[in-house]
């Protein structure tokens, strides 16, 4: 394999990323893929993982410490491109202010590229919730065990409110409400109780700690709402 094979990396994860509602994050990736073409900065910071299969997601763990790099203030200049730090992206103006920083942090951005994407999606807290509802009308105590769990957020299902046609089921005042959580069949609405919940990971995160915290953050996509 060779920088082909990168190259070709960073535009699948783009189409990927634009097709999944992130115009953000499919600019960008073909901004970085033309820049590694090219032998610029990034061509720098991902030497040595021109041969890294897929399945490493060497894209995604680009981009969140760059994502990382603005959350934490180190790029504040890149704060007024990016949608959660409350800008707008705008590739013309952003690209030019991107490569400058990237230029500047390479070391940071190559460190990055050493901590595998922790994706912590509470939206699939839908479909785990559905099943416990399910499996509760058994009438038995319900403990729930995750494998890969990174932050936990998902063993925490019954603490979200969910919102469906016709109804809504858990905590009203919750926080965290998960829009269009059910279609068709509706699982039992009655209360659920879990009576253990544990969580492993060979790189679990605690999300009560600030470093934590930035770590989870800087793997949502930069202009997504959720």
């Amino acid at each position: 394999m060779t920088v082909e094979h990168l190259i070709h990396t960073l535009r699948s994860q783009g189409k990927f990323c634009a097709s999944s509602g992130s115009r953000m994050y499919g600019d960008l990736f073909e901004l970085v893929a033309g820049d590694v073409a090219a032998g610029g900065v990034f061509a720098t910071v991902l030497s040595g993982r021109e041969d890294a299969p897929s399945r490493d997601a060497v894209p995604l763990r680009l981009l969140g410490g760059l994502h990382r790099l603005v959350l934490d203030g180190r790029a504040a200049r890149l704060r007024p491109f990016y949608p959660s730090a409350g800008g707008v992206w705008d590739a013309g103006r952003a690209w030019p202010e991107i490569l400058d920083t990237a230029a500047g942090h390479v070391e940071v951005l190559r460190a990055s590229l050493g901590q595998p994407p922790q994706t912590n999606e509470v939206g699939r807290s839908a479909a785990l919730i559905g099943g416990l509802l399910c499996v509760n009308e058994f009438g038995l105590p319900i403990r729930l065990f995750e494998i890969g769990s990174s932050a936990g957020l998902n063993l925490r299902a019954d603490h979200y409110r969910y919102r469906f046609a016709g109804g809504q089921w858990g905590p009203a005042g919750s926080p965290v409400t998960v829009d269009d959580a059910w279609r068709g069949a509706l699982p039992p609405r009655h209360d659920l109780s879990i009576v253990e919940r544990h969580g492993y990971d060979i790189a679990p995160i605690d999300v009560g700690t600030t470093d934590g915290e930035m770590t989870v953050l800087s793997y949502v996509w930069p202009d997504q709402d959720a």
